[in-house]
């Protein structure tokens, strides 16, 4: 997992490279277009993250305030990670075809602890692979994601046996972008063998993104998204996500108020139902 972080940190860096250098990079992809080859490690992913799902992968640090019972303090949650786009393919003029890779660790702290005890953390490794064409962009990822109760929860609570949380999901999402402020999505996918099983085999998602321009440097463009999600353990209960804000300076990093209502995403705590309202800074990779 160590060598997974290093990584994306050093992915994090990607934007932050010289203009002349990322200009370069676009040039050569360009060309690359022309010829119908191969472009390795291209500038950015084909397949724009899906912001207002709690777990994508990305750099994130945000404070939830709980409105419910499990959860009586505000938490404090962070995230490392990233999509890296690893090597693309041009198919034909309307056809490109990209394999990727996914990484993510995330932790949530009690926010109202001075010692901000650490509740839950998952890690997440995953392989996509994106088609786009025209409008419309397949992904097509498995993924690993397991969930880990905290060390200061075990030891102030006493809880001798944790009990693991573990999953692989097969999933596939196609999405639509019928002009360049606004996109579309949905899919489902399969979990072979959930850990414990009363997670569940089947999942679904649904959602959509707004893009809005505002003629500012600062804050280029006012963004809207709603993501709804659903897995058999859960009843296929609609699990809520909704997120407002800004882009800040690029199409990288985002603040976001921040809605969730429904199944838990913190580990072992997934059977519980959580609603909470908060605020975050976000970092998608491009």
């Amino acid at each position: 997992m160590k060598k997974i972080l290093i990584l994306l940190l050093l992915a994090l860096c990607i934007p932050l490279l010289p203009t002349d250098a990322v200009s370069q990079e676009n040039s050569t992809e360009s060309a690359t277009f022309e010829d119908g080859k191969v472009v390795v490690m291209p500038a950015h992913n084909l397949f724009r993250p899906i912001i207002a799902d709690p777990l994508w992968p990305k750099f994130y640090a945000a404070y939830h305030y709980y409105t419910n019972e499990l959860i009586q303090h505000g938490m404090i949650e962070t995230s490392i990670g990233g999509s890296i786009p690893l090597v693309r393919i041009y198919a034909n003029d309307n056809v490109t075809v990209e394999i990727g890779a996914q990484a993510d660790a995330t932790s949530a702290f009690i926010g109202a602890d001075t010692s901000f005890d650490l509740i839950n953390a998952d890690y997440m490794v995953g392989l996509p692979v994106t088609v786009q064409w025209d409008e419309l962009s397949f992904m097509f990822r498995f993924y690993h994601r397991s969930g880990h109760l905290g060390d200061d929860v075990i030891i102030n609570d006493n809880i001798s046996e944790k009990q693991i949380v573990s999953l692989e999901m097969l999933e596939g999402i196609v999405a639509y972008e019928p002009y360049d402020w606004l996109r579309v999505y949905g899919g489902g996918g399969i979990i072979p063998r959930p850990v414990p099983s009363s997670f569940g085999r089947w999942a679904y998602r649904l959602g959509v993104e707004a893009y809005l321009p505002t003629g500012s440097r600062a804050f280029p463009k006012i963004v809207g998204a709603v993501d709804v999600e659903g897995t058999e353990g859960g009843g296929y209960t609609p699990m809520f996500s909704a997120m407002l804000g800004t882009e800040m300076l690029t199409d990288k990093m985002y603040l976001m108020l921040e809605f969730y209502n429904g199944q838990a995403y913190h580990g072992q705590y997934f059977e519980s139902k959580i609603t909470y309202l908060g605020v975050g800074f976000y970092i998608f990779m491009p």
